[in-house]
């Protein structure tokens, strides 16, 4: 992988109780039907039983997993965004470029990095995004995925962009399950960011999770 750019922020997550009004943030505890929801105690869960009706329901696994995929994207997205132009040579081969050249990367972004997290046991914080952990990351040539000709299509029309895919790996299965894809549009970085060692972007991404897992 090429140098790394250090991200300027990285958001914190405040979880409040799901009913309309309630600020509690501290002692909340999921719905054990979708877990999905959170509640601070069961009167609140009572009074937005007649909202939340609608949507609770038991997941499947698969159902379950891509929820929390889905719920930890959202709160790493930037730095995964990071992680994924570094791995595709973006900033080695097409940051330099002036705006009239920038359309040769479109071209040659042909491969998405592939995340594999793992299931974390008991997690010390509460949201479905401290659900997993990072095991590590690599390339794959978008055309190993479904319909490769309407990713690359989609890739084009929301230049610049590229794509990122996650996957909750399970060690006691023969086959990894399939990959959750994302879009990741990008406004185009500024030369000056600051370059890291390859190395450092694993450590960003645990310093995150640490820190959602203590919000």
């Amino acid at each position: 992988m090429a140098n790394l750019v250090v991200p300027s922020v990285i958001n914190d997550i405040i979880l409040r109780c799901g009913n309309v009004g309630c600020t509690v943030t501290t002692t909340l505890r999921k719905c054990t039907v979708c877990k999905i929801e959170f509640y601070c105690g069961v009167a609140c869960q009572k009074a937005d039983w007649s909202i939340h009706r609608l949507s609770c329901k038991i997941l499947s696994p698969e159902e379950y997993n891509l929820n929390i995929i889905h719920a930890y994207f959202s709160k790493h997205r930037e730095i995964y965004r990071i992680l994924g132009l570094t791995s595709i040579g973006f900033y080695r081969n097409y940051h330099h470029l002036p705006e009239n050249e920038r359309a040769t990367f479109s071209s040659a972004n042909e491969k998405f990095v592939h995340v594999l997290l793992r299931k974390v046991d008991s997690p010390p914080g509460q949201g479905l995004h401290n659900e997993v952990a990072y095991i590590g990351a690599g390339l794959q040539r978008i055309d190993t995925l479904r319909s490769p000709e309407a990713l690359l299509q989609q890739l084009s029309d929301a230049f610049p962009s590229i794509l990122l895919g996650f996957t909750i790996y399970d060690p006691l299965y023969d086959e990894i399950p399939p990959v959750t894809v994302f879009m990741c549009s990008f406004d185009w970085p500024s030369a000056d960011e600051r370059a890291m060692r390859p190395a450092e972007i694993v450590c960003l991404i645990g310093e995150a999770e640490r820190a959602l897992q203590q919000a």
